[in-house]
């Protein structure tokens, strides 16, 4: 079922965290990454299915809490990153701890969930792998079957890999090719998260009510920020990963709403 995926997922994602500190080396980091993304696929796309199915759930419903969750997601990486500064100026082992502790606390949080029945089946309901297979089939084919949404699914689906992939490059190597040091690279990440939540909770979810101005809005930002980073200069590479931060806390929360309106269950 769903809660098990997630439950799952999350002990994989606790897992990684001792894997990367116990490792130190280039192949447990790999395994580490292997470990995290698939307890990250795990996870996704189970509690996301609960919340939408979950019992009273409207549209109009899941598109605020799917707004929250950007929210409070960004907030807790500022948090997060002060709190890990703070704990490995005391002992390197401290922030590890703190974040395996946080995923076994969501552990409970996610076991406490009561996963009702929905129109779908029951949660008794025991599926095989060819009747898994199918139903992904099926999925794919039920999401491409609304042709008004076919460029809104390319549209999320190419923002989503340049963002992934964009992440990586720029918290680390980008930075380093700036000549930032660990510290200053912290010291920016915090700040440029600290910037995103105040915007996202005093302008963005103000202001961006329509689809049209939030599916504008991720365009028009991704576009500026590459622009900005085609330029080889520091100040305005700094610019540039503030609004790529702002694409990468909204692009899911966005997007998936609207599918959901425009497919027909």
């Amino acid at each position: 079922g769903r809660k098990k995926s997630a439950l799952i997922g999350i002990l994989m994602q606790a897992s990684y965290v001792f894997v990367v500190f116990y490792g130190r080396t280039l192949e447990f980091y790999l395994l580490s990454a292997l470990i995290s993304g698939m307890g990250s696929a795990f996870v996704s796309g189970s509690l996301e299915a609960m919340v939408f199915e979950s019992e009273g759930m409207t549209k109009q419903k899941y598109r605020r809490v799917s707004i929250l969750e950007s929210l409070f997601w960004q907030s807790g990486l500022v948090l997060a990153t002060a709190l890990g500064g703070l704990l490995f100026s005391v002992n390197q082992l401290l922030p590890f701890i703190a974040q395996g502790l946080s995923f076994l606390l969501a552990f409970l949080v996610v076991w406490g969930i009561d996963e009702r029945p929905t129109d779908h089946g029951t949660v008794t309901d025991k599926v095989t792998r060819r009747d898994y297979i199918k139903q992904n089939i099926q999925g794919f084919a039920h999401l491409f079957e609304e042709q008004s949404i076919r460029p809104l699914i390319l549209f999320g689906l190419i923002l989503s890999s340049v963002v992934s992939v964009g992440i990586e490059n720029l918290n680390e190597a980008s930075m380093i090719y700036y000549g930032y040091n660990p510290e200053s690279r912290g010291l920016i990440l915090a700040l440029t998260k600290l910037i995103v939540v105040i915007l996202l909770a005093k302008l963005i979810i103000k202001r961006l009510t329509t689809d049209k101005s939030k599916i504008l809005y991720l365009y028009l930002l991704l576009v500026g920020s590459f622009l900005l980073f085609s330029i080889v200069r520091r100040e305005l590479f700094l610019a540039g990963f503030l609004l790529f931060n702002l694409v990468s806390s909204t692009i899911d929360n966005f997007i998936k709403p609207i599918l959901h309106d425009h497919i027909h269950n």
